[in-house]
């Protein structure tokens, strides 16, 4: 349970590539990456399950529209590393929490639909 400690560190060096990559376009305060690595490190502390990439089978049998997913992601990342990694770091980070809120939700809907039978 938790981020990941290669999950952190990805978001942390993505974030620095990809700030890096739009240095002309913005600038962000350094409050904002104080708070981002005080938000990474609760999340390693805590106990929001992430999914785990240790029993990932590649050559397992996939479906052609994963398939055309993972080429089209391959594609975004060798186009773009910087802003296709911060993405995709990013996403994997806010997944716990999502995955958290939307299991909460469905726990709520089913202990509704119970008590009303």
């Amino acid at each position: 349970t938790g981020l990941p400690i290669p999950g952190g560190a990805a978001i942390n060096a993505t974030t620095v590539l990809f700030c890096l990559e739009f240095a002309d376009k913005f600038t962000l305060s350094p409050k904002v990456f104080v708070v981002m690595l005080f938000a990474v490190s609760f999340l390693m502390v805590s106990t929001i399950e992430y999914n785990s990439f240790k029993k990932f089978e590649l050559l397992k049998r996939i479906n052609f529209n994963s398939l055309v997913s993972a080429i089209l992601i391959f594609v975004f990342i060798a186009v773009n590393p910087q802003s296709a990694l911060f993405l995709v770091t990013f996403t994997y980070v806010l997944s716990g929490p999502f995955n958290l809120i939307k299991k909460s939700i469905r726990r709520n809907a089913e202990d509704k639909v119970e008590t009303h039978n």
